[in-house]
């Protein structure tokens, strides 16, 4: 009886730890696809800055310019 019991809690513990180990293995193919596309914008940015050296590229650290009124309106 007590083998049967002991069998019993193997077979349950090895499903939870092959859910566990699918479950990782989900995470990691996600990740991989994530940093694929990330590397692939990336890749995407850099060419296209590459392409316009000639441009102006705007800053977004640049001070916007607002009209007098809506300055006194927001201060």
């Amino acid at each position: 009886m007590k083998k049967r019991e002991q069998d019993k809690k193997n077979k349950k513990e090895e499903k939870r730890m092959n859910e566990m180990y699918e479950m990782i293995k989900q995470f990691v193919e996600t990740q991989i696809e994530v940093n694929k596309f990330r590397i692939k914008h990336f890749q995407e940015i850099e060419e296209c800055l590459d392409c316009k050296d000639d441009e102006e590229i705007v800053s977004a650290v640049e001070q916007a310019i607002f009209s007098k009124k809506f300055e006194e309106e927001w201060s």
